[in-house]
């Protein structure tokens, strides 16, 4: 089964619905009496997480969700019954990214934990809502609201304290069977893991989770054997562990140097690629930089900026495993094969050698061998090492912000001018007496993108309603005149703008 763990979809609160003109037609009531009073609500699009989730798969063949409608009225003069909300379930730890801009909007980290994603709006609003003593029989409604569309990146984050990450083939998936409770599928040839384990391991008064990410080779940036897709959940492991085969040892040396090299590119690729325009629009380099700090191998993300200042992303501590000891009977040939290998890493990360050699443990899972000693150092490290990692900050939850829009009113005559004489909206000779007024007041906005423009009565009405808000008054505060053109971009979210003569 295919592991899905990034998908893109689309939600939709609802569509345009237009009011309708509606007539009663019943006995005692007078003749073309207004018929009906406003719709319910539309759902929204809700996002939920759930702990008996582990998986996308869902997203795999439905990529659009659109919220039910609302219930139609039974009887004259009722409001229609609002609808349900769509509630679509993602597990825990997912990451709500926009498809467009890139921004993570939400990320879940407990169970039951909702987000609404697309706000359905209210129905139209029916001809009998504008009947008034004067005008008994009102021709017109107005249009419905559009419900919130949007392209999402549902990024499903699986959190582990220790990632174990190696070449294929090397018994990752045999360890996390010994040590956790996971029942990873184990064979002996290459790939068998084809998506990651997550795994539970208890021990002593110590709980964490471990991670095996299917098997690297050489090229993996460029595409061969599974590629680095499954990198991104090692990002938040405390501990990166790699794993060497010594039973093919002198290949497995420059393995882990490949292997190395690999997930350098990732990380280059991770932060200067996709994550660049989003938080740090000015950021220049990535430095990756190995220590050795208390004994312990660190590795330290660093984004360099262009004015030479310094951010650490995150700090990592590397272990190096031998597996498959006791395929090696004779010590001093293990011993030889552990200076070879401490020789070249050391010239790779540039480190001394004991500090290489007190990193390196020797087990066998297959028979638990020094097992007891792996866990050991584990838990020890988890317990007393504190690393920097700010980035956790990036997928923290981001507050949306629903508040309206302050209003303003702002002369864009020499913007816009030009441009509504070449649309021939208005006549050459007339410009030189006429302003244009970019606009945005939220009840003065809503009306002119619901209105039935097409409808003189309507227009009257709209008039009438500016004048009884006093938003006319308001306009003629700033000097807006009879015959200049107002300006109103949609209330929406979209690029749509509309053009009022005064």
């Amino acid at each position: 089964m295919k592991f899905y763990d990034k998908v893109k979809i689309k939600v939709e609160g609802w569509r345009w619905w237009n009011g309708a003109v509606a007539w009663r037609r019943e006995k005692f009531i007078p003749f073309w009496w207004p018929a009906w009073w406003d719709g319910g609500k539309w759902g929204d699009v809700i996002l939920k997480a759930s702990k008996d989730e582990n998986t996308l798969i869902y997203y795999r063949y439905k990529k659009e969700f659109k919220a039910p409608s609302w219930e139609h009225w039974k009887w004259h003069d009722m409001y229609g019954k609002s609808a349900e909300d769509l509630i679509l379930k993602v597990p825990v730890w997912t990451v709500v990214k926009d498809a467009k801009t890139g921004k993570i909007l939400f990320q879940f980290t407990k169970d039951w934990q909702e987000f609404v994603v697309a706000k359905g709006w209210r129905w139209w609003l029916g001809n009998i809502h504008f009947k008034t003593p004067v005008r008994q029989f009102p021709q017109f409604a107005l249009l419905g609201e559009p419900g919130e569309k949007k392209e999402l990146i549902l990024e499903l984050q699986m959190l582990a304290d220790v990632a174990l990450i190696w070449t294929p083939s090397v018994w990752k998936s045999t360890l996390i069977n010994a040590v956790s409770n996971v029942k990873a599928k184990v064979a002996d040839y290459p790939f068998t893991t084809l998506i990651p384990n997550l795994g539970i391991v208890k021990w002593k008064n110590c709980n964490f989770s471990m991670i095996d990410i299917p098997g690297l080779i050489k090229g993996a940036s460029e595409g061969k054997g599974l590629g680095f897709d499954f990198l991104r959940h090692v990002l938040k492991a405390k501990i990166w562990i790699f794993m060497l085969d010594v039973s093919r040892f002198e290949e497995g040396i420059q393995e882990v140097i490949d292997l190395l090299n690999e997930v350098e590119v990732y990380l280059k690729y991770k932060f200067l690629e996709e994550e660049k325009n989003i938080f740090w629009k000015s950021l220049s380099d990535l430095k990756i930089v190995y220590s050795c700090d208390d004994g312990l191998i660190k590795l330290t993300l660093i984004w360099i900026f262009e004015d030479n200042e310094e951010k650490v992303i995150f700090e990592k501590i590397i272990l190096f495993i031998f597996n498959k000891i006791d395929t090696i009977q004779d010590s001093e040939i293990l011993q030889e094969l552990q200076s070879s290998f401490v020789e070249h890493i050391s010239r790779k990360l540039w480190l001394s050698k004991n500090c290489i050699e007190d990193n390196i443990i020797k087990i066998s899972a297959a028979w638990r061998i020094n097992i007891e000693e792996f866990l050991n150092r584990v838990t020890q490290i988890l317990d007393n090492v504190k690393l920097e990692n700010i980035f956790e900050s990036l997928f923290e939850k981001v507050k949306v912000d629903y508040q309206r829009q302050e209003r303003y009113i702002k002369d864009v005559t020499d913007k816009e001018l030009k441009k509504l004489i070449e649309e021939q909206y208005i006549e050459e000779d007339q410009a030189k007496y006429i302003k244009v007024w970019e606009v945005f007041d939220p009840y003065l906005n809503y009306l002119v993108f619901v209105l039935p423009w097409w409808n003189d009565e309507a227009e009257l009405w709209f008039w009438e309603e500016l004048e009884k808000k006093w938003i006319l008054k308001w306009l003629q505060s700033f000097w807006v005149r009879k015959g200049d053109i107002l300006k109103i971009r949609s209330p929406y979210g979209d690029e749509e703008v509309r053009y009022i003569l005064v």
